[in-house]
């Protein structure tokens, strides 16, 4: 990405460890979707506003969704 996205930042790191449950791989899966469209959208950056528009679906949401 071509701006940094502030990854470190409190309310942006706490949103990222409530969609990942604190799953390293989910927040690898994230932060990747994250990228991609942060992309295509011409925004280069991740910010809450990225994070809330890829329609992620944390794990006990899914397990949720399966049962």
């Amino acid at each position: 990405l071509r701006e940094p996205s502030m990854l470190h930042s409190s309310a942006l790191a706490a949103k990222l460890l409530s969609m990942s449950d604190g799953l390293i791989g989910e927040l690898a899966k994230i932060l990747t979707t994250a990228a991609v469209h942060s992309v295509k959208s011409g925004k280069e950056c991740i910010d809450i506003k990225t994070l809330e528009s890829i329609g992620w679906v944390s794990p006990p949401e899914r397990k949720r969704q399966m049962l």
